[in-house]
């Protein structure tokens, strides 16, 4: 077994020394893979032919990597009853203060999707809440705990700090020439007296838009392609309508490509791709980092000794500083968007983040 706060000991080291590290679990997975570089040398993507974890963000303009070939890996079990239970998080109600100009940004967008301009955007918004900067490796095992059918994470590396999410959302997956990713939309907290979900006119319109996006995007270098129906997918508690996308590849490893095809999906940006950015960048006010980017491995073999590259979308996740967390959030903006109620599915979407504070 795994002795936890040895663990944590090398992981501050590697901070202090500035020498990048990643802790990762896969979904559904009890097992968590860790690659801690060997010095500070600071690695980029350069073609996607590389070896290694990558974190990227939202704009592509840093795109990270910790190379296999320079690191020590690991990987482990985390016993579940050696991770300390949930405490209640105070929220800081300060948040409040930016609802006016969220719910004004998102009013600005409505009127443009009405003059035509686009057919849909995500905003996004931050909250910065007080949390000890020192305990994020607690904060990554909660992570673990509480949502054992996402994508966690802890990262570190000294061009984007430390790092710690839970992410839902499959950009997309090749083992070999087989490809795999999916269209995840729409937003529904799940209350414990809900026997069955209904799903809105604009959230079905919201996922469909990602469904057909990637589809068009990906259809002449993939095979077989096979797109499922709509359904119900549950992270935490929040749902959302999922749709599952496979194929297979006319030219195999032909990552990079499919990378600039999917990235970013209208469910992080909007459509068309283009005019969708140019209104974020101008009207967010804050830049998104990684948040909304994507990261994961990178060309690693499997179990089965098969080469494989699975990248997640960054969602559910948080920059952990020193004496803060910067929470990220965004929603979905239709023609039949309301501001005040995606100001507070943003409010829904913050818990999973806040939930695994201490």
């Amino acid at each position: 077994m795994i002795d936890l706060i040895e663990l944590e000991s090398k992981l501050k080291n590697q901070i202090k020394d500035e020498k990048p590290f990643v802790l990762y679990s896969l979904q559904g997975s009890s097992e968590v893979k860790m690659l801690l570089q060997k010095d500070s040398k600071q690695e980029i993507i350069r073609d996607f032919s590389e070896s290694g974890f990558a974190f990227v963000s939202f704009d592509r303009k840093n795109q990270l990597l910790i190379l296999r070939s320079n690191s020590v890996e690991e990987s482990f079990e985390i016993a579940a009853d050696n991770v300390l239970n949930n405490t209640s998080f105070q929220n800081d109600d300060a948040q409040l203060s930016t609802k006016a100009n969220f719910e004004k940004i998102v009013a600005k967008a409505i009127a443009a999707i009405g003059n035509g301009e686009f057919g849909k955007v995500v905003l996004s918004r931050k909250e910065l809440q007080k949390v000890d900067g020192s305990k994020f490796f607690e904060i990554f095992l909660r992570a673990l705990k509480t949502y054992p059918n996402a994508f966690c994470y802890c990262f570190f590396h000294p061009e984007s700090g430390i790092w710690v999410g839970a992410t839902p959302e499959k950009l997309l997956k090749v083992t070999g020439n087989y490809f795999s990713t999916m269209a995840l939309a729409g937003t529904q907290k799940i209350e414990k007296s809900t026997s069955e979900l209904i799903w809105e006119t604009k959230e079905q319109e919201e996922q469909a838009f990602v469904t057909d996006f990637i589809v068009n995007g990906i259809e002449g270098a993939v095979d077989d392609l096979k797109v499922s129906k709509p359904y119900t997918a549950q992270a935490g508690t929040i749902a959302h309508i999922k749709t599952d996308i496979s194929g297979i590849l006319k030219e195999v490893g032909d990552i990079e490509y499919l990378v600039k095809v999917l990235h970013p999906t209208p469910a992080v940006c909007g459509m068309p791709k283009d005019k969708a950015t140019h209104f974020i960048n101008n009207n967010e006010g804050y830049s998104r980092e990684f948040y909304s980017g994507f990261l994961g491995e990178l060309n690693i073999p499997n179990k089965k000794g098969e080469i494989q590259t699975d990248f997640f979308v960054n969602l559910r996740c948080m920059k952990v500083e020193q004496e803060q967390a910067r929470i990220f959030m965004g929603c979905g903006i239709t023609k039949d968007s309301i501001p005040e109620k995606e100001y507070y599915e943003t409010v829904n979407k913050s818990q999973t983040m806040k939930k695994i504070l201490i």
